[in-house]
């Protein structure tokens, strides 16, 4: 009884709160049914429609301008959505006073449209969506995986925030900035790759994602901000790339995290406690060690290597399945494999001197791998199988430690 109580009080909750929040969004001009009889509510665009950002306790307002007929896909009034959503590219609908019905295209989430659709089980989005408003998927707690469509231009802050079972997610590709709060939470999130338009990651964007275990930011990223990870409990590795700043504990509570590597040859700026102390092994370019022992850097990890520019192979793939192979250096203590076809980068690698496979991330917008990626030490070679490939590509890939 006690149980049941605890229940019913904490739906009551959920309830409550959920219409609080979508009493905060303006009434919707109508409601149609998707394909699975899911009533939807659509809010008529007027040429513009502004939404705000928070970081740092700063508020930005970003205006879209749209032409055309245009709707939002809007928050329910009287309970959240639940089931199956499919979101059609366009929806017809008869304006009181019309003859005729319009057909207006479906370009954006309002702030709060599925937020805590705790039944949500899946949101299919249609490929004219440009814009996803703030709390769009709040606690949406069945939600496990969802392709935000590439014509996406912007993802308002906290838009999955709670999403407790979201473990994939596809991001589109011209996404800029990942903000404050997007994935706050998100404890089973696993696999995500940051398409290489992404230049800053807001504060609290990955907080307690503790289901990562690596992460590889593009060359891109130029910022990562206060408390961006913190709290990654799982998170064991992490490829910073380029950044010019990494805020103010960042990293704080990633008590996991053993190896950081660097492509930057000036030490990037570092805010206070941005990683736990004592990391094991942070890896930079060979001629940067000494500049990074110099720096604020030093002060968080026991080893800073270098990883030599050496020897760069590269050779031209092709077929389904194909094999990277090469002798180890006993100097080297990594090794940092990257595949192309054509000019996309496609595929990242991370290898210790042991031949151990740490890391692996297959990049945004296309992903050509089956995660059956393996690596193999032999006595004399590190070897990594790549299976289906797209056979008409041709693909290249580097090699350096």
């Amino acid at each position: 009884m006690k149980k049941n109580l605890h229940s019913m009080i904490h739906s009551c909750i959920v309830l409550c709160v959920f219409l609080l929040c979508a009493s905060s969004v303006r009434a919707y001009d109508f409601t149609l049914a998707d394909a699975n009889g899911n009533d939807i509510n659509y809010t008529i665009i007027r040429d513009s429609i502004s939404i705000f950002s928070n970081s740092a306790g700063i508020s930005e307002e970003h205006v879209f301008k749209f032409t055309g007929d245009n709707v939002f896909v809007d928050a329910s009034m009287t309970k959240p959505y639940s089931g199956n959503i499919v979101i059609p590219e366009t929806v017809s609908y008869t304006i009181p006073g019309d003859v005729a019905p319009t057909t207006f295209q479906v370009v954006g989430l309002m702030d709060y449209a599925f937020a805590y659709g705790a039944e949500i089980k899946s949101v299919s989005l249609p490929n004219t969506l440009q814009v996803i408003g703030t709390f769009a998927f709040q606690a949406c707690d069945s939600l496990s995986t969802i392709d935000i469509p590439d014509n996406v231009q912007y993802i308002g802050h906290d838009a999955f925030v709670r999403c407790a079972l979201l473990e994939s997610i596809h991001l589109p590709r011209n996404l800029e900035t990942i903000e404050n709060g997007l994935f706050n939470r998100c404890y089973a999130l696993q696999n995500i790759v940051l398409p290489s338009s992404v230049r800053i990651i807001n504060g609290h964007a990955f907080y307690a994602c503790t289901g990562l275990t690596s992460f590889v930011l593009p060359d891109s990223v130029r910022r990562v901000d206060y408390s961006a990870f913190e709290e990654c409990s799982g998170l064991r590795w992490v490829s910073l790339a380029q950044v010019d700043s990494v805020g103010q504990m960042a990293f704080s509570g990633c008590s996991n995290l053993t190896s950081v590597s660097l492509l930057s040859q000036v030490p990037p700026a570092l805010g206070t406690s941005a990683f736990v102390s004592s990391r094991d092994t942070l890896y930079v370019p060979a001629d940067a060690v000494t500049a990074y022992q110099a720096s604020d850097w030093n002060g968080y990890f026991k080893n800073i290597v270098g990883m030599n520019e050496a020897e760069t192979k590269i050779e031209t793939l092709s077929g389904n399945s194909v094999t990277l192979k090469w002798k180890p250096d006993e100097d080297v203590t990594l090794y940092d494999i990257n595949v192309y076809a054509g000019s996309n980068h496609v595929a990242r690698y991370l290898v210790d001197g042991d031949g151990k496979l740490t890391s692996s991330q297959r990049f945004a917008p296309t992903v050509y791998f089956h995660k059956k990626d393996t690596t193999v030490s032999t006595n004399e070679y590190f070897v990594i199988t790549l299976d289906n490939l797209s056979e008409d590509t041709k693909y290249t890939y580097t090699i350096k430690g």
